[in-house]
């Protein structure tokens, strides 16, 4: 056995165990956070969507004694079917550990873009409850293609897409944390179709070392709080519905020689500039309230006193005596 080694060689591996890496630190200043309480705009572009199955696990810290939650992947979890249903020996899924999803994926970062950045794509980190906002927002982004009939185009295609508004307040609990909506339509330009995507293909290296994840979670586990363990498990029952989404083979290229490598669906071209009918669901049509009558208002006059008014005349009862008066057929004659 050499206990000598050159400094060439030395891996100096963490004395823990833990030689994964989370996904802030595989992307570090390329991984884009959401600030709290405001509202950002981004464009989600690319096709590549890298679902993750995380486990949080509460623990004690060894000095100050205070519970801290650690986020580990799970072992278990299979992004085809966005469940955990590997048998890869996760110890936190046989003790029902809640599981969150998240969604990894490139955006365009408005803000970021209106700041001059020259590449304002950043990987974005998105939990479920987003993800199943942006598929039901995804319903309403209705397009008709050549035969006549309408699907929903995604929200990332960069022809028929359209930018996703996401508001975080982390005051908030469960899915009031992030509040999603869409902005209106709008085609990538051809400087945005240029911007150079992301590689993800790190994280599916780390997620693929599954014996060194098993392990990461038994070693949490063993220092776990016991209130951690929870009978309902977050295992993401919502997922991607494709079914009503326009297959990918049964678009076209239009022609128009930019190089993104997404084909083109084949959208009807016979009205509007952009080539697709603003024919969006009667639902989504908003109408103008109803207007007040500008006709001549009815003059006010002076208004009636609404009291009782004093009386002016004589009082109609009878008067009360004050002592005989003096005849007043006899004048009194007048001194000179």
């Amino acid at each position: 056995m050499a206990f000598q080694k050159r400094w060439g060689d030395v891996d100096a591996p963490n004395q823990f165990g833990d030689n994964v890496k989370r996904v802030d630190e595989l992307f570090g200043e390329d991984l884009y956070q959401l600030p709290k309480n405001k509202l950002v705009a981004i464009r989600l572009i690319g096709d590549v969507v890298i679902p993750v199955g995380m486990h949080w696990i509460d623990i004690l810290t060894p000095k100050l004694k205070k519970k801290m939650a650690i986020g580990t992947y799970c072992p278990n979890f299979n992004p085809e079917t966005e469940k955990p249903d590997l048998d890869n020996g996760c110890r936190a899924c046989e003790e029902d550990v809640r599981l969150a999803l998240r969604y990894v994926t490139n955006a365009i970062i408005r803000p970021l873009q209106e700041k001059g950045d020259r590449n304002p794509v950043r990987v974005i980190d998105l939990p479920v409850s987003v993800i199943s906002n942006i598929i039901e927002l995804q319903e309403a982004n209705m397009v008709r293609l050549k035969d006549g009939s309408r699907k929903p185009a995604p929200l990332n295609h960069p022809r028929f897409g359209c930018d996703v508004l996401i508001k975080y307040n982390p005051k908030k609990s469960g899915s009031e944390m992030y509040m999603v909506s869409k902005d209106q339509r709008t085609p990538l330009t051809k400087e945005e179709r240029r911007y150079e995507l992301i590689d993800l293909t790190p994280l599916e290296e780390e997620l693929e070392k599954v014996d060194l994840i098993a392990k990461k979670v038994e070693d949490l586990m063993k220092r776990a709080v016991s209130d951690d363990r929870k009978d309902e498990t977050d295992n993401g029952e919502e997922e991607w519905d494709d079914d009503n989404v326009a297959d990918a083979e049964d678009w076209e290229d239009d022609g128009s020689g930019d190089d993104w490598n997404e084909e083109e669906a084949p959208w009807d071209d016979e009205s509007g500039d952009d080539g697709w009918e603003k024919d969006e669901p009667e639902d989504l049509i908003d109408e103008p309230p109803p207007r007040r009558p500008t006709g001549k208002r009815r003059p006010i006059g002076k208004r009636k006193p609404t009291g009782k008014r004093r009386p002016t005349g004589r009082p109609t009862g009878k008067r009360k005596p004050t002592g005989k008066r003096r005849p007043t057929s006899k004048r009194r004659r007048s001194r000179r």
